[in-house]
């Protein structure tokens, strides 16, 4: 108990699987992404975890959920490091604090610091999410911040038409006539389809599947249906599918699938995650051609305010938004103890580099281009097994 709060640390997943209709309203409350919700952390904990789940959970006087730290710790040569839990998955998370509650993120980080020599290294950190002004300023922790990664936000406010219609989309509507030129004198045609029931997304995985092996065969970047992640994967889709949270855009040009966007709904935020694209399918801009049916499909729902497209500074994401937010690389220690943290963190960082670049190396560089191409009006490429 901290004055009128009461704070439990959930090391056992079923008393967190049991807060998830909580945890997800006050993500909703507080504005935080898809991927700091109940679904995408407990699933990612189910499929990927490793070490001591850590969920702590700061509650009212009148027993209402108003703060919760979505965490895991490993033990790492010997000490103790505080992750978010989804870490390296592309996540976008935070401590969840209700408007107006400080106390509850003192109370969390607090009770984080009683336990031996703790290190955080939360990564993806979103700038202005709950917790961080706490953090700072709390007596028990040395902390330092530094820019991540940068995530594009577009406006949903308004049609699609009036959104193409400003001068700052002048650009987009240049890209997106040169596709439609270039698929008309291909004799092509370009649809989306939008799955959002569990039982319709179960249909199409066959698909799913393909396009995830194929864009990222060679390229040692993460396929999320991978054998390694796909529990966690197929388990999060289910989750969100079920609640009334996600979107499933599946682009086809020529009748194959050429692009896939997998979207989270978090209150009036629709987030973009793990967009692929066939790059033989490049000179249509598929990119462009599938963000626009994303927007369109954003600008309908009147519940909708914001589309997040998330990690990554890419130019076609630019071209589309006009404003953004820093994710943050936050760590901290004990006074005193941080700089020899830090240290041991890049040590760590820099081994599991080293890892990564040894599996790309086995699995074998990427197919060349010219491999790939071929009459776009032959047998499906995403139909090679």
């Amino acid at each position: 108990m901290t004055g009128s709060l009461r704070v439990e640390v959930l090391t056992d997943l079923g008393a967190a699987e049991r807060l998830a209709p909580s945890w997800d309203t006050l993500a909703v409350e507080c504005g935080a992404r898809g991927t700091a919700g109940a679904a995408y952390c407990l699933a990612w904990w189910r499929h990927l975890g490793q070490g001591r789940l850590l969920v702590i959970a700061a509650f009212d006087s009148s027993g209402r959920l108003i703060a919760l730290g979505p965490f895991h710790e490993r033990r790492i040569a010997g000490s103790r490091v505080v992750r978010f839990l989804g870490h390296g998955m592309g996540q976008v998370s935070e401590l969840l604090v209700a408007p107006g509650r400080d106390d509850a993120a003192d109370a969390i980080w607090a009770s984080l610091a009683k336990s031996p020599q703790p290190i955080l290294q939360l990564t993806d950190y979103r700038y202005g999410g709950g917790g961080l002004l706490a953090l700072r300023r709390a007596a028990e922790w040395d902390t330092r911040l530094e820019i991540q990664d940068l995530c594009p936000v577009l406006s949903v406010d308004q049609s699609l038409e009036t959104l193409l219609e400003g001068r700052d989309h002048r650009t987009v509507r240049r890209t997106l006539s040169v596709a439609e030129r270039n698929l008309k004198s291909e004799g092509l045609s370009h649809e989306v389809e939008v799955v959002t029931v569990w039982d319709a997304l179960v249909k199409r995985l066959d698909d799913l599947d393909a396009i995830f092996e194929v864009v990222e065969r060679g390229k040692g970047r993460l396929n999320v249906l991978s054998s390694t992640t796909r529990g966690f994967t197929l388990e999060l889709l289910e989750r969100e599918a079920k609640a009334g949270r996600l979107a499933v855009f599946i682009s086809m040009i020529g009748g194959h699938p050429a692009g896939i966007v997998l979207a989270l709904r978090t209150g009036p935020c629709l987030a973009y995650w793990v967009p692929r694209f066939n790059p033989i399918y490049e000179r249509f801009r598929p990119g462009h051609l599938l963000l626009r049916e994303v927007v369109a499909y954003a600008c309908r729902d009147d519940m909708l305010r914001e589309l997040d497209l998330l990690l990554g500074d890419h130019e076609y994401k630019r071209r589309w938004t006009s404003t953004s937010y820093d994710t943050l690389r936050v760590e901290a220690a004990a006074y005193g103890r941080l700089p020899p943290a830090r240290a041991l963190l890049r040590s760590v960082e820099q081994i599991h580099r080293l890892r990564q670049r040894f599996q790309r190396r086995s699995h074998g560089a990427a197919p060349r281009r010219s491999r790939l191409r071929g009459r776009l009006h032959s047998a499906s490429p995403w139909s090679a097994r």
